[in-house]
């Protein structure tokens, strides 16, 4: 289950799947706790800063950014004494309920 999260995890990074803020903020609170553990206010702030959380093609601005962060840090927060596991099968668990997941675009001619 640990590689299908990772991949699934890949997939909404990279962008083929396409989630809401929501969605989003919701996503990368529980992926940092399943990668990363329970929050701890003194660490997760500047780390969450470095580590990626969202899309690529999603934002550049710094100050948006930082907003999401906020908001991701306040996600992650909510989770605290989730395991790991747990927190990678609801990550699945989400992923799964968006719109084209499982499915696959092709070019047509």
């Amino acid at each position: 289950r640990y590689q299908y999260y990772l991949q699934v995890k890949k997939d909404v990074l990279d962008g083929p799947l396409l989630s809401s803020l929501e969605q989003g903020i919701r996503l990368a609170g529980l992926a940092v706790q399943a990668d990363f553990g329970d929050y701890n206010q003194f660490e997760s702030h500047d780390f969450l800063r470095e580590y990626v959380l969202f899309p690529m093609d999603w934002t550049q601005d710094e100050a948006v950014l930082e907003e999401l962060t906020q908001k991701v840090a306040q996600e992650h927060r909510t989770h605290s004494g989730i395991t790991a596991a747990e927190a990678e099968l609801m990550y699945i668990n989400e992923v799964e309920r968006l719109d084209g997941f499982g499915q696959e675009i092709f070019p047509v001619k």
